[in-house]
């Protein structure tokens, strides 16, 4: 049953355009010889089990004769068979110990049968395996079209297809990168409210990073791509790049505050000061990034949706952040208390 299900789900996905090097474990074979001794026919030929066992044994490979002294060392002696090309094994000729020769045929039965090279089990029941390589799509968007496909199949009662493998291990990778977002995002915003000395502005900082999740969903569904273990490695880049626009301005306009300016007046001052060098960073950024995106060779898959997060995201945030930083900083500053001092974050 295993099998014929194996070949039905092999005939269904191998139309899939992405699909290389499809295998199934049910449908790897090879060939069982059985030899079972006719008791009464052995007797006639003086033929005994161990005979015939070690005559096998001989003519499916090396046998071990013996072990010869040569200049202090031991040897050992193992016989191989001569080239036995063109004799199948039934007609095999079998010797006794009275010098006659017994064709296998006639002392034995000789059954061909044609067994699974594995056979996998999972919680004690019986699974196959098929197995293939993903070429053009991601293993998310893979997985989708997969079990698309295999639902439509007919399936006997008490049988049922997963598809896991590597995207079992992909899930488990981006709930570990998920994780590790936001233990950066905590760790970044306890470093800033350490510095800043002030709860608030760290916040409004930190606010960076939803507006480079927004550049980063419409980069990915414009190229129609999934969020990936590497779209997520790229994820974590871009949180650690988008807060430095948000730190260089906030703190010059703390800067200008210290100096006597208005909360007001230091806002206009600080975002149009600093634009040229949020936009100089941002950009020499994303140009460097231009050649993983445009460029086709040896890994583009690793490259591609790295620098498709990083470029939309920070394209995204920047803009972003020139216009909506500052309303935020206005907005949350009321709430803070913070004595101003003569001390700077970014000598």
């Amino acid at each position: 049953v295993l099998e014929e299900i194996s070949g039905k789900v092999m005939k269904r996905i191998s139309k899939l355009e992405f699909i290389r090097n499809l295998s199934a474990s049910a449908m790897k074979k090879m060939e069982k010889i059985v030899v079972k001794p006719i008791p009464e026919k052995m007797k006639v030929a003086k033929l005994s089990p161990y005979q015939l066992s070690a005559e096998l044994s001989a003519i499916n490979g090396r046998q071990y004769a013996g072990d010869m002294y040569y200049e202090g060392e031991i040897l050992n002696i193992s016989v191989y068979p001569t080239n036995t090309s063109g004799i199948t094994i039934e007609n095999l000729k079998i010797p006794n110990l009275f010098g006659g020769k017994f064709e296998l045929s006639k002392v034995a039965t000789v059954i061909r049968e044609f067994k699974p090279i594995e056979i996998n089990h999972r919680d004690t029941h019986k699974v196959a395996l098929i197995t293939m390589d993903v070429e053009g799509v991601s293993l998310s968007e893979a997985q989708k079209k997969i079990e698309r496909e295999v639902s439509k199949l007919d399936l006997p009662k008490g049988y049922s297809i997963e598809v896991k493998g590597q995207t079992l291990e992909m899930v488990r990778t981006m709930k570990d990168l998920g994780f590790a977002l936001l233990l950066g995002i905590v760790l970044m915003y306890m470093i800033m409210a350490a510095e800043f000395e002030s709860l608030i502005q760290p916040f409004v900082i930190m606010l960076t990073v939803p507006m480079g999740l927004i550049g980063v969903s419409l980069a990915l569904w414009l190229a129609g791509m999934d969020v990936t273990v590497v779209a997520m490695v790229g994820i974590i880049t871009l949180a650690g790049i988008v807060v430095n626009n948000g730190i260089v301005m906030v703190d010059y306009i703390n800067q200008l505050r210290r100096r006597g300016m208005k909360k007001e007046d230091a806002i206009i001052e600080g975002a149009a000061t600093r634009l040229r060098p949020v936009l100089m960073t941002s950009l020499t950024t994303i140009i460097a990034l231009l050649p993983d995106l445009i460029l086709k060779g040896e890994g583009r898959e690793m490259h591609v949706p790295m620098a498709l997060v990083v470029i939309g995201g920070l394209t995204a945030a920047t803009f972003l952040t020139l216009f909506f930083e500052p309303v935020f900083y206005s907005i949350l500053d009321r709430f803070s208390r913070r004595k101003w001092d003569e001390r700077s974050v970014i000598e």
